[in-house]
């Protein structure tokens, strides 16, 4: 029974910050817009599962992973189980690998749609938008250093992608920026 008592005290000791309790709000949401209802006694429960997880993994805060342990208790009927796996998929992204999705995606966008331009003065814009990207990935880096080794990979990967490309593009509009910023030409 003590023992019972000092996990209880444990649990309760374990935090949820309120990036991963919006997460789990909108993931109540979405189960309710898919027709999975979820009684409030049940969402209570399923925090509990949040922290028991983290503890078990002696961690003294919820991580977006620990969404996984909702698989099983999530569901009401059996074909409810590919909806609520689904959904669950998309709230065990962890906030920062969000964010490189995030900008990894915006990047590739202005990519695509600079391809054929010719407009130097939209070339400039594009430019301007890939140094916002460049320095909004290297802060990213700089603050999360003790972030999951994977995801630092990632956006390591996109920051060498965007100079390469920043600089590319500082070649193809060469003196053109200048030339208009000056209004010469």
């Amino acid at each position: 029974m003590e023992d019972l008592a000092l996990l209880r005290d444990e649990l309760n000791q374990i935090s949820v910050p309120d990036a991963i309790l919006l997460d789990y709000i909108s993931l109540m949401n979405k189960l309710l817009q898919n027709g999975i209802l979820i009684s409030d006694r049940r969402q209570n429960e399923c925090l509990k599962i949040l922290r028991a997880t983290a503890l078990m993994d002696h961690r003294y805060e919820v991580v977006a992973t620990d969404f996984e342990a909702l698989q099983d208790v999530l569901w009401n009927e059996p074909e409810d189980k590919s909806i609520v796996n689904e959904l669950l998929q998309e709230h065990m992204v962890s906030p920062l690998l969000k964010e490189y999705n995030r900008l990894k995606s915006r990047y590739h966008n202005l990519f695509s749609s600079s391809q054929n331009m010719n407009d130097t003065r939209l070339l400039i814009e594009v430019k301007g938008s890939i140094e916002y990207i460049l320095s909004k990935t290297t802060r990213l880096i700089s603050n999360h250093k003790d972030a999951n080794k994977d995801e630092l990979s990632k956006l390591s990967i996109l920051e060498k992608e965007l100079e390469h490309y920043l600089h590319n593009l500082t070649q193809t509009i060469g003196d053109d920026e200048e030339d208009m910023l000056y209004g010469i030409g």
